[in-house]
């Protein structure tokens, strides 16, 4: 069997192992009423737009500043391949924490500038940030504060909201 083949082989272990939960979750699926209310649609929407909108940020700036990095003659290359990249290491729920600690209601912006941040009426409790917080090994102060600024962004009962939150 030649090397090619044997990559072949494994490529596709890959793909079947991939499309294994889809396989799972389609038997129950057929036949089941499709519910494309309003809010489906605009969840929907909201989820396509977030998803182009990445994408094309990601490119404007990721494709400049690999081609600076490759192929410019830049001072202290190595640092700025290093800062460049330093980022992929940091795990998206930290990275989630940070900028709303520093971008959020309170938050660090507003403290230190003086600028009022927008209410995120999105973020109904803070039960998520202190159990991600608990399980990531996110300082106890940290998750306080959190879940602390999560729980004061009261949403006004949108349809997403199970039940009131404490005040």
């Amino acid at each position: 069997m030649t090397a090619r083949r044997v990559l072949y082989l494994l490529s596709a272990a890959a793909a079947a192992a991939a499309l294994l939960p889809v396989a799972v979750l389609l038997p129950p699926g057929i036949g089941a009423e499709l519910a494309l209310d309003a809010r489906s649609l605009e969840i929907l929407l909201n989820t396509v737009l977030l998803t182009v909108l990445t994408v094309v940020g990601a490119v404007l700036l990721g494709v400049p500043l690999a081609l600076a990095t490759a192929c410019a003659d830049l001072p202290l290359r190595r640092f700025w391949l290093g800062a460049l990249t330093a980022p992929l290491a940091v795990p998206s729920y930290r990275g989630a924490f940070a900028w709303f600690a520093a971008l959020g209601p309170g938050g660090e912006i507003e403290q230190l500038l003086g600028l009022a941040t927008p209410r995120a009426d999105m973020f109904c409790g803070g039960y998520s940030c202190t159990l991600a917080g608990n399980k990531s090994g996110v300082s106890r102060s940290t998750v306080t504060k959190l879940t602390a600024m999560a729980t004061t962004l009261v949403c006004e009962n949108p349809p997403y909201c199970t039940r009131p939150m404490p005040r």
